[in-house]
């Protein structure tokens, strides 16, 4: 099975830790034990405000690879490598894209998540030219006809964030070289917090837009997808290690 779900804990008494620090009075011992106390307010504060995980996969077991769900058509492979506890996959050509959804939703239309999934295209994806044009993605609103998507492409280190229907300040395009190339994982991570759309690689930023009309894009589902953009008959392979979902603290 996957990982187990996060436990939201207790809020941090931070109350109580002021009114410590209110009666300790100041003197050469007690000044490191105040600032200890600070410390631990800060931090206590830092955690009350972080996300909630609510579901974690990393493929440590065949029952947590069958925990994710095909989209795609009859041009999509998926296997899992025992070996390597990895999601691998295989698409037929393309342009086409090869999609996979978690088995958490949200529970309203709009949903607030963040999206983390580790991923690569593999060096078995031959000749160059299929590799220029493959990608791994991340997909978050999903819905019969609409959603936000992270898009990577690690031959040429480009990205894109695109709108589904297209609108606004959608698609985001760029590059960077924070994207590590054929043969090497890159994270992604992609969040819809109300209408902020934030898009990032490795830690690094690559996006953040506004979408003056995101209740137009009110699907729940979320997905990764591995595919090609080009015109060929060759294959592209990928494959995933990790995935992670995310919702604000309330």
């Amino acid at each position: 099975m996957a990982d187990a779900l996060a436990s939201r804990g207790p809020r941090p008494a931070v109350a109580t830790l002021n009114n410590l620090v209110k009666r300790l009075k100041p003197s050469p011992r007690t000044g490191a034990v105040v600032g200890a106390v600070l410390a631990v307010v800060a931090i206590g504060a830092a955690a009350a405000l972080a996300n909630v995980v609510v579901y974690k996969n990393t493929f440590a077991t065949k029952g947590a690879f069958k925990e994710i769900k095909k989209q795609g058509g009859k041009k999509c492979d998926r296997d899992y490598n025992k070996k390597k506890k990895r999601f691998s996959t295989k698409v037929h050509g393309g342009p086409k894209t090869c999609a996979f959804k978690l088995p958490v939703t949200g529970d309203g239309s709009q949903p607030d998540h963040m999206v983390t999934v580790k991923g690569k295209i593999s060096k078995n994806t031959k000749p160059s030219g299929v590799r220029k044009k493959a990608f791994v993605a991340v997909m978050v609103r999903v819905g019969a006809d609409h959603g936000y998507t992270l898009r990577v492409f690690p031959k040429t280190k480009r990205y894109q964030l695109i709108r589904k229907p297209d609108g606004g300040n959608f698609p985001s395009n760029g590059s960077s070289n924070k994207i590590k190339g054929i043969g090497k994982a890159n994270q992604l991570r992609l969040s819809a917090f109300g209408s902020s759309i934030k898009a990032s690689v490795n830690g690094t930023k690559l996006a953040t837009v506004n979408d003056g009309n995101a209740g137009q894009v009110d699907g729940r589902a979320i997905e990764f997808a591995l595919g090609n953009r080009g015109h060929t008959g060759k294959p592209t392979l990928g494959s995933f290690d990790s995935l992670q979902v995310a919702v604000p603290n309330p």
